[in-house]
């Protein structure tokens, strides 16, 4: 594997029980990349990303991180190594404040001065974060408690960032807010897998993508050139 990726699943299948969700899942992200994976709800997306982060074990398949297995790693290990997540439905704890979740973030900087250049990032990035820093997290509005997650996430400065459905139930001029700021979270170093239902956003702001359905992948390519996929362009963004 070449030293300049980030992540590669290789035929990866996985489950929860008896039930199998990837069936032979194939897809890498190279270093200072954005890819996105797209397709219906319900279609094995989320399932992808904690297979990659540990919390599902592929039943078959490889899993290397940076050049090494992590088939096997449990997902302290991988957050250790660089690893983090925005998870599906934001899971910000709305009794803490803003800065109070942006500290969870940061449990593993040891280093004050590290963490307030954390800080300091994460607030050039979204300034309303700032604005509302002792604000508990449950009274921001959807789109500012998503903000507050991928900036939790960004914590931990992470070299791989893991994006589950940040446009989910948000304005969409906040999702477009939110989906502008990772040309600059990639140019700060991280690179980024996003998984949405929107795809138009998605293959927009993204390098490459892959299309999965019913779990398999079957589309991928350039996402400018996706944008103009017969397919892609009947089945998810209504244009015939």
């Amino acid at each position: 594997m070449s030293d300049n990726m980030a992540i590669r699943l290789q035929d990866v299948h996985a489950g929860y029980g008896k039930m199998e969700v990837l069936f032979g899942i194939t897809l890498h992200v190279a270093s200072g990349e954005i890819v996105a994976l797209v397709g219906p709800n319900g279609t094995g997306k989320t399932t992808t990303l904690r297979t990659i982060v540990g919390q599902v074990r592929a039943r078959s398949g490889s899993l290397e991180y940076m050049g090494e297995d992590v088939s096997h790693k449990p997902p302290y290990v991988l957050t250790r190594r660089g690893i983090a997540t925005s998870p599906e439905g934001r899971a910000i704890l709305g009794n803490l404040t803003v800065l109070e979740n942006l500290r969870l973030g940061a449990y593993t900087i040891r280093d004050p001065a590290q963490f307030r250049r954390g800080l300091e990032r994460v607030y050039a990035l979204f300034p309303r974060l700032q604005e509302r820093e002792h604000q508990s997290g449950g009274s921001l509005s959807g789109g500012e408690q998503q903000m507050l997650a991928v900036g939790r996430a960004l914590m931990s400065r992470p070299k791989l960032l893991l994006l589950d459905e940040p446009s989910l139930g948000i304005a969409p001029n906040l999702a477009r807010t939110i989906f502008a700021t990772f040309e600059e979270i990639r140019r700060e170093g991280s690179s980024i897998l996003i998984v949405e239902q929107n795809v138009y956003l998605s293959l927009r702001a993204s390098d490459r993508s892959y299309v999965m359905e019913r779990g398999k992948i079957v589309l991928e390519g350039e996402s400018r050139g996706l944008l103009q996929n017969p397919h892609v362009k009947a089945a998810y963004l209504g244009v015939a």
